[in-house]
């Protein structure tokens, strides 16, 4: 007789648990694989353009790999990504691409 395709041994709460387990790898996976940057370190003004407005962009906000982002000319910002990262000065535009 052929083993059946799930173990019907394991109680329910540990089947939970696991599968919680594994939806929760699976999530941080998919987070580790985002191309998305933090603005850790904005001072004065710093917009980032979202659909074709600028906004402010505050500390701890996550921007998209994508998004435009531009300083002042008295603007500052450090965006992280993992161990990197990048500093913009005062009157700077970037679009960061992978």
């Amino acid at each position: 007789m052929q083993e059946p395709f799930f173990r019907t041994d394991v109680p329910a709460r540990k089947m939970h648990a696991r599968a919680t387990v594994a939806a929760s790898i699976a999530l941080s996976a998919t987070w580790a694989l985002a191309d998305d940057w933090t603005a850790v370190q904005p001072r004065r003004q710093v917009l980032q353009l979202v659909d074709n407005q600028w906004q402010p962009l505050a500390r701890g906000m996550v921007v998209p790999d994508n998004r435009v982002i531009r300083t002042s000319s008295f603007g500052h910002v450090t965006c992280t990504r993992g161990q990197e990262a990048v500093d913009l000065g005062p009157n700077t535009q970037i679009q960061i691409h992978d």
